[in-house]
This record gives structure tokens, sequence and C-alpha cells, in this order.
């Protein structure tokens, strides 16, 4: 099930996926998937995981380029405009930068940010780590 923002903000869906919780071990990866989200990053690590998740969609624009990696991306259902993050690394990204979300973010839910969103709050927060590293 994927819940869209009715909100004024295009820049961003928030997705909830539900599963069953038909058996014990759905459940116990629900519970261990639920804690991951809740995983705070130290600022060298959030820089670190949201570069990962901007090469990964770099990586699936190039392919877009030849038939072939066309057909892989719509097979796989890959998107070229968004980044697939966690609510907590939002909220952590923007705390680093110093600014407000533009709108409330849950913890628990999984957003789709317009890449060249998240590429211009990433190079503000590199910026000012690297500069407190220093």
């Amino acid at each position: 099930m994927e819940k869209e923002n009715s909100d004024s903000h295009s820049w961003e869906k928030k997705t909830k996926k539900v599963i069953s919780n038909d058996s014990l071990h759905i459940r116990i990866a629900q519970g261990v998937g639920n804690a991951m989200m809740r995983l705070k990053f130290d600022p060298t690590n959030l820089l670190i995981h949201i570069s990962n998740k901007l090469k990964i969609l770099d990586w699936v624009i190039e392919k877009e380029k030849t038939f072939f990696g066309r057909l892989s991306n719509k097979i796989m259902g890959e998107e070229l405009e968004c980044v697939s993050l966690d609510g907590i690394v939002i909220k952590q990204l923007y705390e680093v930068v110093g600014k407000n979300p533009p709108m409330e973010i849950d913890l628990n839910a999984s957003y789709k940010i317009n890449h060249s969103t998240i590429r211009d709050l990433y190079d503000s927060a590199e910026k000012i780590i690297n500069s407190k590293i220093q």
C-alpha cells in the first residue's frame, strides 16, 4: 500500500508497506526492521549512507542510456527521479544542515524524495561536517 501526501510539497511520497502478520518469523523480521529504521547515524555514517543511495540512483540513471538498461529498470521498478530514505535519516539530515523539513516527518515511515533535493541537502551537510572535522 502506498500513501501519497496530499500536502502541497510534491517532493515526497510517504510509503508504508503492509505485510501479513501470519507467522512468527514475519513478526520477528518486522521487529528487527523497525529497530533498524530507528538506527541513528553519526554524521559521517549519515553521509556515507546517503552517498550510497545516490550512487545507486546514478547507476540506475546510467543504465537508462541503453535498451537493456531501460528494460532492466522497467522490470525492477526503478525510479529515476526519487531516492527512498527512512524518516529518521531525513530528520537527521535536516538537523545536520540546520533547517526544518517542509513537513512533519514520521520517523517510522519511508519517503521517496526527489534526488535533486537530497543532493542539495547532502552537499550542504558534507560542507558542514567537513568543516567541523578540520
